[in-house]
């Protein structure tokens, strides 16, 4: 109807000029002014034919200055893809100097509107007032299905200020036959070492079986709560301090075992060692554990005064500009990261929802076999010797369970107890006068930070 139209007016103004009417001009407009009047919708449809990508967008910045993220940067084109209204500009800043000039101008009152950062940075940012309160923009729903652990990683006294992108788990298995509670203390290590035939105390899931990984995790995974720290004051030259650092040296270094989870765990199932440290990055990961410690094992966490020893480890943490929260945009792209949708996509880590397990987790029929299996299609088959019937429950228990570390701040403390302690480990210094220095240098690291 349209060519035809645009023909016939062709036609009216050739006749015209060939007839050589002194008014042309006139007589053009008028035909015009008729053929629209007879087809008006013909000309609001061409009008209204506007490409989508030229309307304006709202745009919303996104600055990752963490570590480099695929999952996050497909994530934002995929929203700008399906968003009408709203662009994800992302981007990622790595080097020291621009992470700085974007942290100052997050405090300046400018910068991006969205920040992916480490814990350190949120926690700056947060003693500034520079972030926005979550809880004004993250919908109930959503809210209710994230990980206690996660929600208590972004939140302080005042607020919740930051939610990870997706965690891990950092645990430690035990025998049942040394210990099948679900947590413990340093003295029920001491306890078990004591009343049973063991050649070391722990090992990482690697097989390293040396005395600063048995420190470390007696000491350094929970530094605020140790008996040797009370209320601000050091108890590192102590007969009690002394005594477990003996207990370290005489059951530390004496097994060489081959790298891989499999040898670390015939090393618990025999009784050789007292725990095996566990990282576990996914179902699939906590299935291949599960698998090698075997039924006689269980995750009991590291070694704790506070009776939480499994931790929940960040894998990047988003907070929000204070200035940006009234963005249409920003609200709406933090609750599509936060997801059942979205979440139900990441691979490489935990989901942050408690519902998205049981959505992957899949059973075939057929084949006999478990499987976790993505929306996107992928399927990864589960390890076989488990026993499925209490896989689930398990891994649901583990994940809602784990605490995020109370501050990382701890591990510059636990390298100067450290770096003094090898000197009794490595070269045999006398105890005393170890412990005694260690003291004197805590009692220093806290008054150079009163």
């Amino acid at each position: 109807m349209k060519k035809k139209c645009i023909q016939l007016i062709m036609l009216m103004i050739l006749l015209l000029v060939s007839c050589g009417t002194s008014d042309e001009e006139e007589n053009v407009a008028a035909i015009e002014q008729s053929v629209q009047k007879e087809y008006p919708q013909e000309k609001e449809e061409a009008g209204s034919e506007i490409p989508l990508d030229n309307q304006e967008k709202e745009t919303v910045s996104f600055v990752n200055i963490w570590r480099e993220d695929v999952f996050l940067k497909e994530q934002s084109l995929s929203f700008s893809q399906d968003n009408s209204s709203q662009h994800i500009e992302y981007s990622e800043v790595l080097e020291s100097d621009a992470m700085n000039r974007t942290l100052i101008d997050i405090l300046s009152g400018k910068g991006p509107d969205i920040l992916c950062v480490d814990r350190e940075n949120m926690k700056n940012l947060i003693e500034n007032g520079a972030l926005g309160n979550l809880d004004d923009i993250i919908l109930e729903t959503n809210r209710d299905a994230i990980l206690p652990g996660a929600i208590e990683i972004g939140s302080t006294k005042d607020g919740w200020y930051g939610i990870p992108k997706s965690v891990s788990i950092d645990t430690m298995a035990t025998s049942r036959e040394y210990w099948n509670e679900s947590s413990w203390n340093i003295s029920d290590v001491q306890s078990i070492v004591q009343n049973n035939d063991i050649n070391s105390l722990f090992v990482d899931y690697t097989g390293q079986d040396n005395w600063w990984y048995s420190l470390y995790f007696l000491l350094g995974k929970d530094m605020e709560s140790t008996p040797f720290l009370k209320d601000g004051v050091a108890y590192f030259d102590t007969k009690e301090f002394q005594d477990l650092l003996a207990l370290i040296k005489n059951k530390s270094g004496n097994l060489t075992l081959r790298s891989g989870i499999k040898y670390s765990a015939e090393a618990l199932n025999s009784g050789d060692i007292v725990g095996m440290s566990c990282s576990i990055f996914s179902m699939e990961e906590f299935g291949s554990y599960r698998k090698w410690i075997g039924p006689n094992c269980c995750f009991t966490g590291y070694p704790s005064e506070t009776g939480h020893g499994t931790y929940l480890v960040d894998q990047g943490i988003i907070v929000v500009n204070k200035d940006s929260m009234n963005k249409k945009g920003v609200v709406e792209f933090v609750n599509f990261l936060v997801s059942l949708n979205t979440q139900q996509l990441i691979k490489k880590g935990i989901s942050i929802r408690m519902d998205v397990p049981e959505k992957l987790w899949y059973y075939d029929e057929d084949m006999e076999m478990y499987f976790v299996i993505y929306p996107d299609g992928t399927r990864t088959r589960l390890p076989e010797n488990n026993d499925y019937s209490t896989f689930l429950d398990e891994y649901l228990e583990l994940i809602k369970n784990a605490v995020p570390r109370k501050s990382y701040d701890t591990d510059e403390l636990f390298d100067v107890i450290a770096e003094e302690a090898d000197a009794y480990f490595s070269y045999d210094k006398n105890l005393k006068e170890v412990t005694k220095t260690i003291q004197n240098r805590v009692k220093l690291y806290f008054g150079e930070r009163r």
